[in-house]
């Protein structure tokens, strides 16, 4: 079997030590020639610095290990081409071209695992059995740290320079160790953020965040927080579960297991292996890779993991439940609300669109979105439009379903917004704008409170007074109507 290896850093460097000891030989290395580590050890190998070239070489798998920004342009190619991927954590630095490599995926059959080797530690692997028998009851709460020096990572670069403090690669505290959000979404489940807080606190000489705490709830109703920095000395990594029915705790440090049960009153010690060492988890991810690559078995760890880590690793800041932005007047929700106006593509959809050879067009939409505006509509009169600049049957459909009014192929949201309003002689001021792209913006300054879904456009979030936990088509619209019956429902224009 053929491997390529791109990206010949640190790690790119551990997984062709790796390959060599499991025996594998025939490796081409993809590289720009820009390490900052000698290469003596790499002049048997055969180089290419062309992706295209190297692609025709025909590897069966290939190790993506360059920085985060670049990992898709190497791994969409490389899946197109049927090559089997590993992908090193995170799978980028953005969502924009997710779908763009799980289409080329689902077209080519090729597999692909993310290089979370975390999984690969004998005590994670035992929590992970622990927590589905049972051993603990029902999880209630969840709390990891992973603090670490930066400066101490590569001593022979210059960390000022590493790709882990610069934006444009991919870079900050919590997409570099993102570990830890990996293992607790592994060991409960899916979860939604609560609050999130990036900072740039110790005197490292980086203009990234080197620190961050998470609060988040799982889907089956425990909490969670994370804690992660840059500058800590001496290291350290730990976390503790909390249960019904008893705790279980994970050091670094000692490399211990702790298990206490309620119905024994006792804790239970487990030690890591003796000659245990860090590089176990990495040679046990490459068997396994290995093991994916000859069509053996599935990854442990696939795209949709290494997405849902992302989607929660690229939440907004939140402080609280809902987000203020600071960036304009923190207007607040209007005591008195008469209309609530609704943009649909990113909104109501999580903006994706199906096409089928005919042209026919289907998007995928939130029933507990339906359910949120049905019972505002019964126990309101809060007006409700969506507004539209495409002209679309599945805009139509939806609202007609809903029996919401609705306007579509709008070139000047802003203009229509307006005319709307007057016709039916409403206050702009009791008016909520709810919109995710630029073309929305117009309409911000002309209501009385515009708000953003999670995963709007970067300008949009920086103009919008909320900005929602929830991402478009996931519960965004659900959000709002939650947030109207809790806090100003009894207050609505009538």
């Amino acid at each position: 079997m053929k491997f390529l290896i791109a990206g010949l850093g640190s790690i790119g460097r551990r997984h062709l030590r790796n390959l060599l000891h499991l025996g594998e030989r025939d490796i081409v290395l993809l590289r720009t020639l820009k390490s900052t580590l000698h290469d003596d050890d790499l002049s048997e190998f055969p180089v290419e610095t062309d992706l295209n070239a190297a692609l025709s070489r025909c590897p069966d798998a290939v190790i993506i290990a360059n920085p985060t920004a670049m990992h898709l342009n190497i791994a969409i190619p490389a899946v197109e081409a049927g090559c089997h991927v590993l992908i090193e954590k995170p799978i980028s630095n953005s969502l924009e071209d997710i779908d763009l490599l799980r289409a080329a995926m689902q077209r080519s059959n090729a597999q692909l695992l993310v290089g979370f080797h975390f999984r690969y530690h004998p005590h994670f692997q035992h929590v992970r059995a622990l927590l589905k028998e049972g051993a603990i009851g029902n999880p209630l709460s969840a709390r990891a740290h992973y603090g670490d020096y930066l400066p101490d990572w590569h001593p022979w670069e210059d960390y000022r320079q590493s790709y882990s403090v610069r934006e444009e690669l991919g870079g900050g505290v919590l997409l570099t160790l993102c570990h830890p959000l990996d293992y607790l979404l592994w060991f409960l489940g899916d979860a939604t953020p609560l609050w999130k807080k990036t900072s740039k606190v110790s005197e490292l000489d980086i203009r990234i965040e080197d620190a961050v705490e998470f609060g988040f709830r799982f889907a089956q109703g425990a909490i969670g927080s994370l804690h992660l920095n840059y500058y800590q000395r001496p290291p350290a990594h730990r976390f503790e579960i909390i249960g019904t029915e008893g705790t279980i705790r994970w050091d670094q440090d000692d490399n211990m297991l702790r298990v206490f049960s309620v119905k024994t009153g006792e804790w239970d010690s487990f030690s890591g292996p003796a000659d245990f060492a860090r590089n176990d988890m990495f040679l046990a991810e490459m068997r396994h890779f290995i093991e994916v690559a000859r069509g053996e078995t599935l990854p442990g760890a696939p795209l949709v993991d290494g997405e849902r880590v992302l989607r929660l690793a690229l939440t907004p800041d939140h402080p609280t439940g809902v987000y203020f932005s600071p960036l304009m007047q923190r207007r607040l929700l209007p005591r008195f609300v008469s209309a609530i106006v609704l943009d649909f593509d990113g909104v109501m959809t999580d903006n994706r669109a199906w096409i089928d050879e005919q042209g026919h067009e289907q998007v995928a939409v939130n029933r507990s979105d339906g359910l949120g505006l049905a019972t505002l509509q019964r126990e309101s009169n809060i007006k409700i439009l969506v507004m539209s600049t495409e002209t679309s049957a599945t805009v139509s459909a939806r609202c007609l379903k809903l029996g919401i009014p609705f306007l579509q192929g709008i070139s000047d949201k802003a203009i229509a917004l307006k005319n709307w309003m007057q016709e039916r002689a409403v206050d702009p001021a009791q008016v909520i704008y709810v919109g995710n792209d630029i073309n929305d913006l117009p309409c911000f300054p002309i209501v009385g409170c515009a708000i953003a879904p999670a995963d709007a456009h970067r300008e949009v979030l920086s103009r919008a007074d909320i900005i929602l936990i929830k991402q478009g088509g996931q519960g965004a619209v659900r959000e709002i109507c939650d947030l109207l019956a809790s806090q100003i429902l009894p207050n609505c224009s009538t």
